[in-house]
């Protein structure tokens, strides 16, 4: 979509205030992003074409953006220093380059109180479902890779979300939602908390093992779905890992598993007719698994290996329950673009959930198959 108007306005505003080369063209809006707003800018140097991506941040999630944006300066730095370390040399391409603001900053403020951030726009192509085996593999390959890099890190992040994968603290926002039932909604998907709640030890084990120490805590990108990894057009080899707006000290296990939630279900997570057929694709999972351990399995401790099954169950049924809170609060948190969306989203979710523990056996077969030697804790 190609904007004009006040919206135009405000974009081209934006742009202004940014220490970027061109005059702004036109602007577009990309992506699909449950969050932030995100828009590609042409702008006309000379004849010359420059591209970049503007988004706006959603201060409503992330309230202090100061800090997400040191968190992002900070890891896209040691990223790129890595990357260079190693030999590679179309880091533009490979990593993201941010821009600065006239006045220095990493972020600009609108007068609206919107918040903005620019960097240079990557050609190539993201995926929000795949069933090609050497794509699935190099997505893989790049999350694992991600973590590889940072297992170096010395810098402190902030926490951009508190208890963002906290499996208690999930269930006591939908404990609390079904409590309040703001939107009138709990009737009709009361079996659904139930299951959850039945399930509840899948969402709460994990946790606590990461609370004493059993599985560590390390730089991770906090969001690896399919669609944040950008694959070259031509060649479908992994270019760059985008949207880090979570990137904080997590488990790896929550970046493993949500990379098989999104990338293995058979049923696109936004699917209002088949949500009742999602379901695992264990051959999806082998491509995975494939590329994640090939790129990372190097860094990985016996504890992550050992709790990698577990964590593609939870991812499921968390992002599920979090579908289903906001569901039941009445949609104040992810963007929707129908009534029922974010119910669609749940169970497209829960229902992989139990396919993933129908397959428990196959999944430990295969996780077996191509599990490095691993360092002990």
């Amino acid at each position: 979509m190609i904007f004009g108007g006040k919206v135009k306005k405000t974009i081209r505003k934006a742009f202004e205030a940014f220490d970027i080369r061109g005059e702004f063209d036109c602007a577009k809006r990309c992506g699909n992003g449950n969050i932030n707003n995100t828009y590609h800018i042409t702008a006309r140097e000379e004849g010359v074409l420059h591209n970049y991506i503007f988004q706006r941040i959603n201060t409503s999630v992330f309230t202090e953006p100061d800090k997400l944006m040191h968190n992002l300066v900070r890891v896209v730095d040691h990223h790129r220093a890595a990357l260079a370390k190693s030999g590679v040399e179309d880091l533009d391409k490979r990593v993201l380059k941010v821009f600065k603001t006239r006045s220095g900053e990493h972020f600009y403020t609108d007068s609206s109180g919107n918040c903005w951030r620019c960097h240079l726009f990557i050609d190539g192509k993201t995926h929000e479902s795949l069933e090609d085996p050497e794509k699935l593999f190099n997505i893989a390959y790049a999350y694992g890779s991600f973590i590889s890099n940072m297992e170096d890190f010395q810098d402190e992040l902030h926490e951009t979300i508190p208890n963002f994968h906290d499996g208690k603290f999930r269930l006591r926002q939908l404990e609390q939602a079904a409590i309040e039932n703001r939107a009138g909604r709990l009737s009709s998907v009361q079996e659904w908390v139930d299951f959850v709640f039945e399930n509840s030890s899948d969402l709460v084990s994990l946790q606590d093992k990461i609370e004493t120490g059993i599985v560590p805590l390390r730089i991770t990108h906090n969001d690896a779905k399919i669609n944040n990894v950008i694959l070259d057009k031509e060649t479908g080899r992994p270019l760059c890992v985008i949207d880090l707006d979570t990137v904080m000290k997590g488990s790896v296990l929550f970046d493993f598993g949500d990379m098989i939630r999104s990338a293995a279900n058979t049923v696109s997570e936004e699917s209002p007719e088949q949500c009742c057929s999602a379901s695992l694709d264990i051959k999806r999972f082998e491509c995975l698994l494939e590329g994640f351990m090939q790129a990372g399995g190097d860094v990985l401790v016996s504890s992550e290996i050992e709790h990698i099954n577990q964590a593609v169950r939870l991812l499921s049924l968390m992002i599920g329950t979090r579908f289903l809170t906001d569901y039941i609060n009445g949609d104040v948190y992810f963007k929707i673009r129908w009534e029922d969306h974010n119910f669609t989203r749940a169970l497209n979710n829960l229902h992989l959930y139990a396919s993933i523990k129908r397959q428990s056996d196959h999944i430990d077969n295969l996780i077996r198959k191509y599990t490095p030697s691993c360092r002990l804790v």
